[in-house]
């Protein structure tokens, strides 16, 4: 699984790229309640592929520096985390900027981006606070 897991993670983000490329192409509306452009959704499907695989990422890169696979796992998701809180910072300024005007390409990508990466941190947050 570890020799096919960079690859994928490249087609997540091509995926993601191709979807954000695309909304900032195509008109609007991007982002209603009666209407997502399919370009967000493509964006949505990538983004999210590369979240879910970036703890297994991690876990591979930290595969020299650290024996302790369980330690590594621990590494993996504390990392997970950050990446995702920072990423959801990154979209909550974006969003912010364009004031939150799901009419506009980059505020519906910022709007999609910043909730899934705010499901991965609090779903880590949760799961840091529940276990001992």
């Amino acid at each position: 699984m570890n020799e096919r897991l960079t690859p994928a993670i490249v087609v997540a983000a091509a995926v993601a790229a191709l979807g954000a490329a695309g909304a900032l192409l195509a008109d609007g509306p991007y982002l209603s309640f009666d209407r997502v452009s399919p370009w967000i959704v493509v964006w949505a499907i990538g983004l999210f592929a590369v979240l879910m695989l970036l703890p297994a990422a991690v876990h591979r890169r930290l595969r020299d520096s650290e024996d302790d696979r369980d330690r590594r796992w621990e590494l993996a998701v504390l990392a997970w985390g950050g990446i995702a809180l920072a990423a959801g910072i990154v979209f909550f300024v974006l969003a912010s900027a364009a004031g939150f005007d799901r009419d506009q390409a980059l505020a519906a990508l910022a709007i999609v981006g910043l909730v899934e990466s705010a499901m991965v941190a609090s779903g880590i947050l949760l799961l840091m606070l529940t276990t001992g």
